[in-house]
């Protein structure tokens, strides 16, 4: 029973870890957009700001969603619905810019 409970606790503090690091790495992407040094991609390129945070802001969003999901057990249906379509949009929305990054550029 402890160790199911200990095992518990790690795994939320993994989930909610999960969720920081997506955040930070919005804010970092923010931070880099709004002093114009955002590298969408080793390739010299010009896009536009616009573009260049379509392009990366799925990454964050996914990291994020995916903490959500860890933790759906806990969160009620509403939410947990809303954490499952914030995947399932984050993922295409990932492997949209993926395509883009690896075929268009």
């Amino acid at each position: 029973m402890l160790n199911n409970h200990i095992a518990l606790k790690i795994y939320r503090t993994a989930a909610s870890l999960t969720v920081i690091v997506g955040f930070l790495l919005l804010m970092k992407i923010l931070f880099q957009a709004s002093r114009g040094t955002l590298d969408v991609s080793h390739v010299t390129v010009e896009l536009g700001l616009l573009s260049a945070l379509i392009l990366s802001l799925p990454v964050p969003f996914h990291v994020m969603s995916v903490g959500l999901v860890l933790q759906r057990k806990w969160m009620t249906e509403h939410w947990a619905r809303i954490a499952n379509w914030a995947v399932t949009l984050s993922g295409i929305w990932l492997g949209a810019a993926l395509a883009v990054k690896l075929f268009v550029i």
